[in-house]
């Protein structure tokens, strides 16, 4: 509290107790506006209502069920579209979109076939990586998008058959564990 910094004998007076009250909530709007703006210098960490100006801006519409954090994502696939395609390009996209261990990317050469395996913990961008790889990838590649499901070896080495038997077999599949 601003009261705090003043000298004892002006503490005592009713005009500056209401003076300091008054400065203390323009200060808490100060800090707040400073802290937001801190978090709006980037796209994963902006605040709802930049986000929303960033969706007015690239005339994106959200849905009312997608988080905050669904939305950064949307926006950020929207800038990432830059080009020219490289394999390295494409690859830090995804790491920008999915994290570093969100994905698998391969690309068979011969085949003109690109393969990208999601992980289940962005499963629910998977529409989003698709629209992405649908305008950064050549028209004669063929785009393979698939959810990296569970198998059961990963499900052995996380789960005893104890736990495992908790589940239904579409739990273990489609759920991360």
């Amino acid at each position: 509290m601003l009261i705090n910094y003043l000298p004892p004998i002006l503490k005592e007076i009713k005009e500056f107790q209401v003076l300091m009250s008054d400065e203390d909530v323009e200060k808490e709007k100060l800090f707040t506006t400073v802290a937001d703006l801190e978090a709006n210098q980037y796209i994963t960490s902006v605040t709802e209502d930049a986000i929303s100006r960033y969706e007015k801006m690239l005339k994106l519409s959200s849905k009312d069920t997608e988080t905050l954090e669904d939305r950064r994502f949307r926006v950020l696939a929207k800038y990432n579209k830059k080009l020219p395609y490289t394999r390295i390009r494409l690859a830090d996209d995804l790491s920008t979109l999915c994290g570093k261990d969100g994905y698998s990317l391969s690309i068979d050469y011969e085949k003109h076939k690109l393969t990208v395996k999601v992980a289940l913990t962005v499963k629910d961008m998977f529409q989003v990586v698709a629209d992405y790889l649908e305008t950064v990838v050549p028209l004669n590649m063929m785009i393979d998008l698939v959810l990296l499901y569970n198998t059961w070896n990963m499900v052995g080495e996380k789960l005893s058959w104890e736990k495992a038997n908790t589940y239904t077999w579409e739990q273990l599949r489609e759920d991360v564990i």
